[in-house]
């Protein structure tokens, strides 16, 4: 279903049962809510949400009915510092969580981005996150709203660790890497019929275009979108399918 109004949307997150799904997965992360203005958009940070009322506070407080909005997560979880009630005193919590992000981590979800063209290609990335998580186990699969697809898992895991995991399998699978190249014993390999071979001239490397695997997402202070939030260009919600 689609959103498409700011009336079908402001309905869409007064629900109680939106409300209660968007602070569920906001609990333990740093919330950023990107206001998309008629000449720039303006991302807002950091913000706390860990229930149903903290939503619909943010929601009154930034005006969210009267403008097209994305709301994004923290990919770790973390340890927030205290917060002031009004937005516009934000920049001291900003300057100290960019001073101590890794202190403050308790973990760093398994975390997969696939990007499309264009909305057409969703059931082919559904398809490429279901050949991924067979060769690792079932993981939540998420539509993104615009086409995108969304690997997740909770939990503790190092995004080098995950980075070189997925370029492996994306490698076996010939998924399409953003930057396909990866150094192996200091040298250039690119996926060639699913293995790693070394790059003899830099006019190998291929340049891909979306769809693909985004494997340049791997970094502590990564943001992904807020499972089941609107997708502010399309009005479609995050929707698990696995």
């Amino acid at each position: 279903m689609k959103y498409e109004t700011l009336e079908e949307r402001e309905k869409y997150y007064r629900n109680p049962f939106t409300a209660r799904n968007i602070s569920r997965y906001c609990r333990y992360r740093e919330v950023t809510i990107i206001k998309h203005l008629p000449d720039k958009d303006m991302a807002i940070r950091p913000f706390k949400i860990f229930k149903p009322d903290h939503f619909s506070w943010l929601y009154d407080r930034l005006h969210l009915d009267k403008i097209k909005f994305d709301i994004y997560i923290s990919n770790a979880s973390v340890r927030l510092p205290p917060l002031p009630s009004r937005p516009e005193e934000l920049k001291k919590a900003r300057e100290i969580l960019n001073k101590t992000w890794k202190q403050r981590m308790t973990g760093y979800d398994y975390y997969v981005d696939l990007d499309p063209s264009s909305p057409k290609d969703e059931q082919l990335l559904i398809c490429w996150a279901k050949q991924i998580t067979d060769k690792l186990h079932k993981m939540q699969i998420w539509t993104t709203g615009s086409g995108g697809v969304h690997i997740i898992e909770l939990g503790q895991y190092n995004p080098g660790f995950i980075k070189d995991q997925i370029m492996d399998i994306c490698c076996e699978l010939e998924i399409p890497l953003r930057q396909p190249v990866k150094i192996i014993n200091n040298k250039k390999h690119i996926p060639h019929k699913g293995k790693w071979i070394e790059v003899k001239d830099e006019k190998q490397i291929p340049i891909n275009k979306k769809p693909f695997c985004d494997n340049l997402v791997y970094d502590y202070r990564r943001i992904r979108r807020a499972p089941t939030s609107l997708h502010s260009k399309t009005g479609k919600p995050m929707k698990r399918v696995q």
